[in-house]
């Protein structure tokens, strides 16, 4: 049995413009219908489910298709599926065409297997990616993938003066300066624990108001993860780690994007944090951080933090180490 809810909504961006679909969602509504166990696509799709869910052999008797969140090139919808002594959500991305949108989509998949090995606590975790196929005049076929349903989390956002907000929930949630604060000082430390020093291979390239991220605030302090990823940088030197990590990472309301902390301190102490997971230790990551600044101090090359500057890095550093 087959079962929706909220396909018939229009979902807006943050602007409260109407996203758009190059594919109407009536064609995947009346495509998932037909994922049953009597067809190939359908016993695919239902193994793909049970093997998310690691109930092999335990026959679904029930997917639940909530769509509960829309991006430019993908539907996200919360997938319930009951079996007997079971009833588990899973988050299903969904391209929304067959053509550009699956190959990010596939791509991302690939990007998400190899961060979560790098940080299984903070990256979600990607199941196999599949294609969906759609009937009509021009039958096509989605790409789709699984990925772990992280209770409790919602999507982070920016507003127009840069503070970050929860914005995946009816009333948003604001943060107020230091809270902010804290959360870049997480954002910073995630990106450096996926740090790779063999090939040089990081990402620096992260887009808060697209979903990239999802925040809890249980417990107080506030918890970060990664759930996208669009491309990842290979063959960086350290002074190219630093560099990435420091500039600005898009724009909003007219205005750089900066995930690092307003304080030196702050930013230095969340890279030696990540960077100790990264490179094997805390003395590894001071070496690492000093190699990179002193390489980009003698090129003259200007730091491209918007709070600080390379002497205020060095004292940082200094006062860390000591």
């Amino acid at each position: 049995m087959v079962t929706h809810e909220g396909f018939s909504k229009q979902m807006l961006d943050y602007w409260g413009a109407p996203i758009e679909r190059p594919l109407a969602i009536s064609r995947l509504k009346r495509a998932s219908k037909e994922l049953r166990y009597d067809n190939e696509p359908g016993r695919r799709f239902l193994r793909e489910v049970e093997q998310a869910l690691g109930i092999e052999r335990n026959r679904i008797r029930r997917v639940h298709w909530e769509l509960f969140q829309e991006g430019l090139y993908q539907w996200v919808i919360r997938l319930t599926a009951t079996a007997p002594n079971l009833n588990r959500s899973l988050c299903l991305i969904v391209a929304k065409n067959a053509g550009r949108f699956s190959k990010v989509c596939r791509k991302e998949w690939e990007l998400l297997s190899v961060l979560h090995q790098r940080n299984s606590e903070q990256v979600v975790r990607p199941f196999g990616a599949f294609e969906i196929p759609l009937d009509g005049d021009r039958p096509v076929e989605l790409v789709a993938y699984f990925t772990e349903w992280l209770h409790g989390f919602t999507e982070l956002g920016l507003d127009k003066d840069h503070k970050f907000a929860m914005v995946g929930i009816e009333d948003v949630n604001f943060m107020n300066a230091q809270q902010s604060d804290e959360i870049r000082f997480g954002i910073l430390e995630l990106l450096a624990t996926l740090f790779e020093p063999e090939t040089g291979s990081a990402l620096l390239d992260v887009e808060v108001n697209s979903g990239d991220f999802l925040i809890s605030l249980s417990g107080g302090n506030p918890r970060i993860r990664l759930i996208a990823a669009r491309l990842l940088r290979t063959g960086l030197s350290p002074a190219g780690f630093l560099r990435g990590v420091l500039r600005p990472m898009g724009a909003h309301a007219d205005k750089d994007v900066f995930l690092h902390p307003s304080e030196p301190m702050e930013t230095v102490e969340a890279l030696v944090r990540g960077l100790s997971r990264a490179l094997g230790g805390r003395s590894k990551a001071v070496a690492f951080l000093e190699k990179a600044y002193k390489k980009e101090i003698r090129s003259g090359a200007p730091c491209p933090s918007g709070h600080f500057d390379w002497p205020e890095f060095e004292m940082a550093l200094e006062a860390i180490r000591l």
